[in-house]
Order: structure tokens, then C-alpha cells, then sequence
């Protein structure tokens, strides 16, 4: 019986994913590359002013139980530094 619901269901969910996907707009738009190419700073540090090697100047408090710090590359709170790129900058 539970195999006939799950059937049921499938061949009641295509028809309407089939039929209701065309209305579906898809728009995008570059707006550049690199650093320079981010609108503005987070919420942890909206002044763009964040020391990552000293943990200065955040609006944040981070703690981890993991990875403790914010410098020498792949350390669990790089993400906020706000640099695009490689190494020690995590949007990349």
C-alpha cells in the first residue's frame, strides 16, 4: 500500500513539474571580477576594516572549537576577510 502512495504521488508531481516550468525566468549579470567586484562588507565587518592575522577591528566575536585562527590559510573564519583569491582569501 505504501509503494501505491509513493507511485501515486510521482505520477501526480510530473505532469505538474513539466507543465509549470515554463513561466520560470532566468536572469544573471557579472558584475565584475575580484576583490573590487564585492558590493559591500558583511555584517561581520561592514567597514572593510577586519585585521585577519590579528582578529582586529570585527563586529563579530568568533570562537571555534576546530580551527582556532584567522591566519595561516584555510583557518575556519578566512570566509569574513572579504578578499576574493587563493591561499588565506576564501572567496575564491
Amino acid at each position: 500500500m505504501k509503494m501505491l502512495s509513493v507511485l501515486a504521488a510521482l505520477i501526480l508531481t510530473i505532469p505538474f513539474l513539466v507543465f509549470n516550468t515554463s513561466n520560470i525566468a532566468h536572469a544573471e549579470e557579472v558584475l565584475g571580477t575580484g576583490t573590487g567586484a564585492l558590493l559591500e562588507g558583511d555584517l561581520t565587518d561592514p567597514e572593510d576594516d577586519g585585521d585577519p592575522e590579528a582578529d582586529k577591528n570585527y563586529n563579530a566575536k568568533f570562537s571555534a572549537s576546530d580551527e582556532p585562527g584567522f591566519g595561516g590559510g584555510e583557518s575556519a573564519f578566512n570566509v569574513f576577510d572579504n578578499v576574493l583569491g587563493p591561499s588565506n582569501a576564501k572567496w575564491c
